[in-house]
């Protein structure tokens, strides 16, 4: 007996301290078809906020701020702030924050009678009561201008970001505005390409007190195939208070990138990892990361190569011969942890397009199957060397809805252990999270769990059901972990929603 109590203790010791600790199911409520529900913005000591944007035309839209009771998640109210004060122009919302119990909702005007535009900010209470409009910045050539606005990682203040080809340079530039949280501009300054490159593509833009970074492809080509690799990185970093800038080529000898994500560590260093592949298939056998050292110069670079066991876990037996990469997988997250350490998150997806030719009637008809399929977990430690590679088995196939309810969300908890949320097949509840060969498939949302999968520095831990048996699908993509060891879910069902908060301990 003495001898069974010892093992089970030290079993037990492997297994994370993180656990579902509490789940606060709200009430239903009713949409309209229209809402499109994008996300939450914020809580409050009482209340949780959420955005609606309805389109109907230029001249009808609807953006509503939806108010949640915080105890049991009812809706309270949902108020529509779109207005559009400047006369001749259209006005079409670009982002919408929730900082220090205010709202910043930043607007795009546009007029038919000329190319240019206007960037606007509004400004309003807790109570969605407007205190402030300005117009903040104009933009010349709206067509071919792309424009982000960024919360700063620190939260005081933003940066709206234009991107567009230099009219004189010819390369691409890309303007910089910094606001305070009370509207008023700080700075601005214009950022041209150090090279010949006439495109580029800011893909994530990161913004702190005197750093402003952004991840840029100039490699990228929308007409290029997913069979084949086009990517070349380049990392911008400008620092207001030198003003200084400096470009990082992100390049791998003889080898092709194939997605990259950036993130900050807790000493507000930036951390850069990414995906690569020996050849320009579309598909990954390794993966690098590293960090940015005070000078904005790289350092402890890590390069791995995945190992047999590795690829043996996404690539089937018959194929292993001829096939030396997984495909179609895509860099979703990289999550860091309060030790330095961090995840990567990689998702199986591709689009299957079917035609039917019906030679009676002289028609073709076109259906698109969209896929969202295993999951790609690797763990770092604080140097950035890769610990392991561990897959999730999951399959999610829908047809003509863009995956709504497919794909996940993240949750990050205390003690390097994350969460991973997402609609599976309730009849895979009953396997082992490691048994890949009998999974099944997950077909437009018919008999799905909402299901977690706990993760920590060792590997899975588990996975379990959110809820017991529910109609409702988790929006994963709207679903957001606001602080740590907990996240908001936005599930519907119909014309119905519901708001599920889920809490870590």
């Amino acid at each position: 007996m003495r001898f069974l109590f010892i093992v089970s203790l030290i079993v037990f010791s492997f297994d994370t301290n993180a656990q579902l600790s509490n789940i606060i199911e709200g009430k239903e409520y009713s949409t309209n078809r229209k809402d499109a529900f994008n996300g939450f913005l914020g809580e409050t000591a009482i209340a949780v906020y959420g955005v609606d944007y309805a389109y109907g035309s230029k001249k009808k839209q609807e953006l509503l701020i939806r108010k949640f009771y915080k105890n049991d998640l009812t809706l309270i109210e949902s108020v529509n702030v779109y207005s559009n004060p400047i006369e001749d122009y259209i006005n079409t919302p670009l982002e919408l924050f929730f900082v220090e119990n205010k709202f910043y909702l930043f607007s795009q005007f546009e007029t038919y009678k000329t190319e240019s535009a206007k960037i606007g900010l509004f400004i309003y209470d807790e109570n969605c009561k407007q205190t402030s409009f300005e117009v903040i910045d104009t933009v010349e050539y709206i067509a071919q201008t792309k424009i982000e606005v960024k919360l700063s990682a620190d939260n005081s203040g933003f940066i709206v970001t234009q991107s567009h080809i230099h009219k004189v340079a010819k390369r691409q530039v890309v303007e910089l505005l910094s606001i305070e949280l009370a509207g008023a501009v700080k700075w601005k300054k214009e950022l041209l390409s150090t090279n010949s490159v006439n495109q580029t593509q800011v893909e994530q833009v990161i913004h702190t007190k005197n750093e402003t970074y952004l991840l840029c492809n100039y490699g990228y080509k929308s007409a290029v195939k997913a069979t084949s690799l086009s990517n070349k990185y380049t990392l911008w970093v400008y620092n207001h208070e030198l003003n200084f800038m400096k470009e990082v080529v992100l390049r791998l000898k003889r080898k092709w990138i194939n997605g990259v994500k950036i993130n900050l560590n807790n000493e507000n260093h930036l951390v850069v990892a990414g995906y690569v592949n020996d050849s320009k298939k579309f598909g990954i056998n390794a993966s690098f990361n590293f960090k940015l050292n005070d000078k904005y110069e790289p350092q402890m670079v890590n390069y791995t190569k995945f190992s047999t066991d590795d690829l043996a876990q996404f690539v089937a037996s018959k194929k292993r011969s001829r096939v030396n990469y997984i495909e179609d997988i895509y860099l979703r997250n990289v999550i860091l942890q309060e030790d330095g350490s961090f995840y990567t998150v990689g998702e199986e997806y591709y689009v299957y397009v079917d035609r039917v030719y019906d030679p009676r009637t002289n028609i073709t008809s076109t259906t698109e199957y969209y896929n969202y399929n295993a999951l790609l977990i690797s763990y770092f430690d604080v140097n950035g060397s890769l610990k392991w590679n561990k897959r999730i088995t999951k399959s999610q196939n829908s047809a003509e809805d863009y995956g709504m309810y497919s794909s996940f969300t993240v949750a990050n908890l205390k003690n390097n252990a994350i969460a991973l949320i997402y609609n599976d097949n309730e009849k895979n509840l009953a396997l082992s999270v490691t048994d890949h060969q009998n999974h099944k498939e997950l077909f437009n949302n018919r008999r799905h769990a909402i299901v977690y999968v706990l993760i920590d520095e060792n590997g899975i831990v588990k996975r379990k059901r959110v809820l017991n048996k529910t109609n409702f699908n988790v929006y994963a993509k709207q679903s957001k972990g606001i602080k740590n060891n907990k996240i908001y879910l936005k599930t519907e069902y119909g014309r119905h929603s519901k708001i599920i908060g889920v809490e870590f301990e």
